[in-house]
């Protein structure tokens, strides 16, 4: 006989004893933000391809930005480290509010210069969050204790992604994208009472160029590379693919992946767990290997589309936990406090700046071969650089 749990049990990991209150307020703020970048996620894409006409001139927009992240890291971090964390994090929500803006104009004129601003806007966001949110998930986490941590934000989080799509594809539907974009603002806004809860951690950065290429270094470039290849091009093509199945509906898109992620919400917090208790360099290599067999599934549909879609939301929740962990060890595990800042930018240099590279060949292999030929080609990248890089990644994560 299968015994439930008691509610004790099911609240506990909501207790102070397991999670600190700065990291409820850091987590209520990450779920207006995840609003904020769930939406562009999903309609972003579709948006400039409808804009452009072209899957290479869709994503080089974001690829020009994930360079420019991945260069502007350093000095913007030392200026963060500072103004302190709780200031770079304000900073990121009023460049979020005062983008809104040119997607207004955007609409009024089709001019797509607009556009491109607001898209600058969104990753003058990130620029100014990336260093405060790595920073306060590393130092207010526990190291025994933070994959659960993890995955009980995931689980909130999740709820926030299960909404997005819906609210989105309903909202552009009625009132067009700045609408979505004015709806998402307005959360911003709102998250600005758990951010002036917040602690403002200040630190020294001093980078120097054996930072970037130490043992350590390659570590976070081997797998930052394979988490790239599936979050930031594999992830929006395949919203793009079923974008056009669907007709181009922003609603339809909406309520397919509503239902999707309604799904992975049953297996979510059990991720958790099972990375407390299980060796995280090897759970991160197996996901990996999971993806890279679904984006071969993508191209090849030999399976329904939902099917395909839920496979793959399912190890996509797997590996962004995974990463998230692995992450946020890598800035904390036998590292002084007074270093976490420097870890923090030399991860953001080196994973932005190969996001940048991953969206731009992938989009020019997508729109010289086509979308589905394309899942397949990365699919089976994936797996020969598994081949190469898993012994690196394990012998430092264990």
């Amino acid at each position: 006989m299968i015994s439930l749990p008691t509610l004790p049990k099911l609240v506990r990991p909501f207790s102070a004893q397991y999670v600190s209150r700065e990291f409820i307020h850091l987590t209520s703020f990450h779920g207006f933000f995840q609003f904020y970048t769930s939406v562009v996620a999903f309609f972003g894409i579709p948006f400039f391809y409808q804009a452009f006409g072209s899957v290479f001139l869709a994503f080089l927009p974001f690829a020009l930005g994930r360079f420019g992240l991945g260069l502007l890291s350093w000095p913007v971090g030392r200026l963060v480290g500072q103004i302190g964390t709780r200031m770079g994090v304000l900073l990121s929500v009023l460049i979020t509010v005062l983008g809104s803006v040119p997607i207004l104009l955007f609409e009024r004129t089709d001019n797509i210069i607009w556009a491109l601003l607001w898209l600058a806007s969104l990753f003058g966001t990130r620029l100014f969050l990336f260093v405060p949110f790595d920073y306060y998930q590393a130092q207010l986490t526990h190291v025994g204790r933070r994959g659960s941590e993890m995955a009980l934000k995931r689980y909130l989080l999740l709820f926030v992604m299960l909404m997005a799509p819906f609210v989105g594809g309903l909202t552009v539907d009625t009132f067009g994208f700045f609408g979505l974009v004015l709806v998402a603002t307005t959360g911003m806004v709102v998250s600005l009472l758990s951010v002036v809860r917040l602690p403002n951690y200040k630190f020294d950065v001093k980078l120097s160029r054996a930072d970037l290429t130490a043992h350590r270094s390659a570590i976070i470039a081997a797998s930052s590379f394979l988490q790239q290849a599936h979050s930031m091009f594999t992830v929006p093509l395949w919203v793009l693919f079923v974008f056009l199945f669907l007709g181009q509906s922003a609603l339809r898109l909406g309520v397919f992946f509503f239902v999707s992620i309604a799904v992975s919400l049953l297996v979510n917090y059990l991720i958790g767990l099972y990375l407390d208790s299980h060796q995280r360099g090897k759970m991160l290599i197996r996901t990996f290997l999971g993806e890279a067999v679904v984006n071969v599934l993508r191209g090849l549909q030999v399976l329904p589309i939902f099917v395909t879609e839920l496979l793959g939301r399912t190890v996509g929740n797997f590996r962004n936990q995974a990463y998230e962990v692995f992450y946020s060890d890598e800035i904390t595990v036998g590292i002084r406090s007074s270093k976490r800042g420097n870890e923090t930018i030399v991860l953001e240099i080196i994973s932005q700046s190969l996001a940048g590279l991953v969206i731009l060949l992938g989009a020019g292999t997508a729109e010289a071969i086509g979308i589905r030929p394309t899942f397949v080609v990365i699919g089976v990248m994936v797996m020969v650089l598994l081949a190469i890089e898993h012994n690196l990644i394990e012998e430092d994560l264990g």
